[in-house]
């Protein structure tokens, strides 16, 4: 629990010899504590020494994501993008994100999309992908991705709550009404 000690130790063990998994704790530290700039520059750092390891560039698309940079964390989803399973599916994901930060919401759903197909209980990317349709005013198609969120998991508060603004958008204030009470 005390990051500021965490932080001079690993990077006291940095200093002595450069050590990929040290500077991935350090990385984390960093996040936790918001110093977003230097994770950001021990995460492109890692992906140097080790350009294969996927979840390195997932974390550092999350940084950039935090940072809104979405131009750089759409580039660190691409290169994360290159393998096959859960890296690859994060990665659409992440790539969703990045193009929704940027404005681009027909990419947007492009990504999510490819992400759910990898994963059709992808809750967070059907979502992200509903919202984005709504934006776009298409909401028969995010009342499919908020009633399949619903099915898994009909508790869902972010689901409930954009299904009332669909209700709300589409004219039915009643039922508005009842999503938003609930």
């Amino acid at each position: 629990g005390r990051t500021d000690y965490a932080i001079k130790c690993f990077t006291e063990a940095l200093a002595i010899q450069e050590d990929f998994e040290t500077m991935g704790y350090l990385a984390q530290v960093y996040t936790q504590t918001s110093e977003l700039d230097e994770a950001h520059k021990l995460l492109e750092r890692m992906t140097e020494i080790e350009p294969e390891h996927i979840s390195t560039y997932l974390s550092l698309a999350n940084v950039c994501y935090m940072q809104e940079d979405y131009p750089a964390m759409a580039g660190a989803a691409k290169k994360a993008n290159r393998n096959r399973g859960e890296g690859q599916r994060m990665a659409h994901y992440l790539l969703g994100k990045a193009d929704n930060g940027q404005g681009d919401g027909i990419m947007c759903i492009a990504h999510l999309t490819k992400a759910i197909v990898l994963k059709d209980d992808f809750i967070e990317a059907r979502l992200l992908r509903a919202e984005a349709l709504v934006q776009m005013q298409q909401y028969k198609e995010a009342m499919e991705d908020i009633d399949t969120i619903l099915a898994q998991d009909p508790e869902d508060e972010s689901a409930i709550l954009l299904r009332g603004k669909i209700e709300e958008a589409t004219g039915d204030k009643e039922k508005a009404e009842s999503s938003y009470q609930k």
